[in-house]
């Protein structure tokens, strides 16, 4: 078993979100917003610094964020995609500290809770893999993930819109897969904002 991790959570939160046709991060959920509410989450575990890259929509979405433990990373080049936020949060978080291991998580997914993630970060302790990623009704493995500081280099390569999920294919071997089907589900549009809204208010 690994010895209890320092983890760097980064929230992904830097997109236009353009089929939302408004900044998805400022939609209500719970009381507050999906950004402030994927912050509370993470806020919760243990041994984690929390970090967000945000991008488009920064100007509007900074005043909001009222929670003083996270970490605001602005992505200039957010227009590139979300590899490359990936890339920049990894390179921005090494000067903050040695991490044993980066939680990746998206501002979009309001279902995932702290206990789910606090899964993630005890299944990477107790596995030998340097992956745990979750795992769709589909089989299809993502985010939220947990990588050991052996992949940060990897991750600091992305680019363009592509996320992770070539580095979880590619090494495949050494992922850990938690199953999460009914948590996961992104917020692309409206119509599935109101309908992921209305069951769980």
């Amino acid at each position: 078993m690994k010895t209890a991790p320092k983890i760097a959570v980064l929230i992904l939160a830097a997109g236009e979100a353009s089929r939302m046709k408004r900044p998805k991060q400022l939609l209500s959920w719970k009381q507050t917003t999906l950004l402030n509410h994927s912050i509370e989450t993470v806020s919760n575990l243990d041994n984690a610094a929390s970090f967000v890259v945000l991008g488009a929509h920064k100007d509007d979405i900074m005043p909001t964020i009222n929670n003083s433990s996270v970490t605001v990373l602005y992505h200039e080049n957010w227009q590139q995609g979300m590899g490359t936020s990936i890339s920049f949060g990894v390179k921005s978080i090494e000067s903050y500290g040695d991490f044993e291991a980066i939680l990746i998580v998206l501002a979009d997914q309001p279902l995932v809770n702290s206990s789910y993630l606090e899964s993630l970060i005890q299944t990477y302790m107790s596995s030998e893999k340097g992956i745990v990623a979750s795992q769709y009704a589909d089989t299809k493995l993502g985010v939220p993930v947990v990588f050991s500081n052996t992949y940060f280099k990897l991750l600091m390569q992305l680019k363009e819109d592509k996320g992770a999920k070539q580095i979880l294919k590619i090494h495949r071997e050494d992922v850990y897969a938690l199953q999460a089907s009914d948590i996961v589900g992104d917020i692309d549009t409206y119509e599935a904002y109101e309908q992921l809204y209305k069951a769980h208010h």
